[in-house]
């Protein structure tokens, strides 16, 4: 197995376009998965972004701009980060894996109860990928649980307006069996993600909530994570209809 550690987003490329390439960031989730493969199964080449210049963290006028290698840690303590971002970050891990996780690897491993991708799908985030095709740009919804081809470097968000974050876990510091975030942004429109009721966060029309039929396991039954969603989502989207009606 080769380790190589590219200086610029071509070269990262080039290196990505070769069989058996593995990228690794923070390496939360790229190193286990490694490491539970068998000893003839391992990848031929491991790409280390941590040179490429990736981590910053920008916000002008109403935009905020996180680079892919920005790691979970660096999203908590940003001055340009919203508040509630900021704190969805922080109920990812512990800071320990927060220092290492990054927001790419987080949006490339998708995990079910992530309420951070949750507030990024609220907020309408768009991925910049770089591929051997050119450079192009999705929405976050079209990535999660489909896999992203070729290497995110950047991902953009909305964070004007309101917005609202409730969950129900078995402890504080748990993962959430759901999890609500919404937003309502200032010209009136309103967006709702909800986290533990399918492969990956989701998107979701308020009038559709009733409607989600979750897959059960030993924390919940599909009926008891649909009761929590409508629950916590009405919770969530009064809040910040009240946020906005109060401006």
């Amino acid at each position: 197995m080769l380790y190589r550690r590219p200086t610029t987003i071509e070269e990262a490329l080039e290196m990505l376009a070769e069989p058996g390439s593995v990228i690794l960031a923070g390496g939360t989730t790229a190193v286990p998965e490694i490491a539970s493969r068998g000893a003839t199964d391992h990848p031929e080449l491991l790409i280390d972004l941590q040179d490429l210049g990736l981590d910053r963290i920008e916000r002008d006028d109403r935009v905020l701009r996180l680079g892919a290698t920005a790691t979970l840690q660096d999203i908590v303590v940003a001055p340009e980060v919203p508040a509630l971002l900021a704190d969805l970050a922080r109920r990812e891990a512990p800071r320990t894996i927060r220092n290492m996780a990054t927001v790419g690897g987080l949006i490339a491993s998708a995990p079910p109860t992530s309420e951070l991708l949750a507030g990024l799908l609220v907020c309408g985030a768009r991925l910049r990928i770089g591929s051997g095709d050119g450079a192009s740009e999705i929405h976050i919804e079209d990535a999660l649980g489909s896999g992203v081809r070729g290497l995110i470097t950047e991902i953009v968000l909305g964070c004007n307006g309101a917005m609202a974050h409730d969950r129900v876990a078995r402890t504080p510091a748990d993962s959430p069996i759901v999890a609500a975030v919404a937003r309502r942004r200032d010209d009136g429109g309103v967006r709702l993600a909800i986290c533990g009721v399918a492969a990956v966060p989701v998107l979701v029309e308020p009038a559709a909530v009733a409607a989600l039929e979750p897959p059960g396991d030993f924390r919940g039954s599909s009926e008891y994570r649909r009761t929590l969603a409508v629950t916590l989502s009405e919770r969530v989207l009064a809040r910040v209809e009240d946020a906005g009606e109060s401006k």
